[in-house]
């Protein structure tokens, strides 16, 4: 006996999940953009069988801001939908912090 596809229930991704994924996509980004000091962490919830994130980034100084969030946005937005199955519906980027190399001296004294 075959049961209809309606009455078998529903597949459910937890909100860690999606974070996790998106986390390690960005991560995944920022390495192949050449910036192994960037850090990266996810919020991801569902919505309407769309997922949404919000990614927050700590970038090293100087750095061109605009293409490294765009690469990020998409490799995050293709990545995650690919691994976890669904649509990103929305992601938004915040740049939390730029931070300078650890050798950088102003007036020869460290920077921090």
């Amino acid at each position: 006996m075959t049961i209809p596809a309606a009455q078998r229930g529903a597949t459910t991704i937890a909100d860690r999940v999606i974070a996790r994924t998106a986390t390690a996509a960005a991560r995944e980004a920022l390495h192949d953009l050449a910036h192994p000091t960037a850090t990266a962490r996810a919020t991801g919830t569902t919505r309407r069988g769309t997922a949404r994130l919000t990614l927050a980034l700590d970038l090293p100084y100087p750095i061109d801001i605009p293409a490294t969030t765009d690469a990020v946005h998409q490799h995050v937005s293709h990545r995650t939908a690919a691994l976890i199955g669904l649509p990103v519906g929305t992601l938004r980027i915040r740049v939390e912090r730029l931070h300078l190399p650890e050798a950088a001296t102003t007036d020869g004294r460290q920077v921090r």
